[in-house]
């Protein structure tokens, strides 16, 4: 399977977010408030504005949704790498270091920790932000399984 480094997949949504909830305070009567010929008349001229903004934008939408905002939105590890984390062509940094500082920032962000380590190492061996590479380097007499080509930012 080939690895690409776009949004592709992601900028083909529009996210909506719904960021206030009527649970429990519904209106039974909210169908026949935006049936009225005011509301629909209003609703009718929103659209062609939109639509006449879409048609200036040469039918590209311009939401404040991007395919990295969304990628980083749904995958807390993307997060912490984009965060914490940063190429390097000589470095390379302990699975278990990774891991253990993985779980720190997530729960400084309230985030739930790693499901397991094989999880967490499936996610980084399969993401494109920071590519890596499985190695085992000797450190003091033992060798030890690392990732290479990435290192945590000298401020982590």
């Amino acid at each position: 399977m080939i690895k690409v480094d776009d949004d592709a997949f992601y900028n083909r949504w529009i996210i909506i977010p719904f960021d206030n909830s009527v649970y429990g305070h519904e209106d039974v009567k909210l169908t026949s408030k935006l049936t009225s010929s005011e509301e629909l008349s209003g609703i009718l001229n929103f659209a062609l504005r939109g639509l006449s903004r879409l048609k200036d934008n040469y039918w590209q939408f311009t939401d404040g949704n991007s395919g990295a905002g969304y990628r980083r939105k749904s995958n807390p590890v993307i997060a912490f790498l984009e965060d914490c984390c940063e190429p390097s062509d000589t470095g390379y940094i302990i699975k278990a270091e990774l891991l253990k500082a993985y779980n720190r920032w997530a729960a400084e962000h309230d985030l739930p920790p790693a499901k397991s380590k094989k999880a967490f190492g499936g996610i980084i061996q399969d993401q494109t932000v920071i590519p890596v590479d499985t190695s085992q380097p000797k450190v003091g007499d033992r060798q030890v399984e690392a990732w290479a080509g990435i290192r945590l930012k000298a401020d982590q």
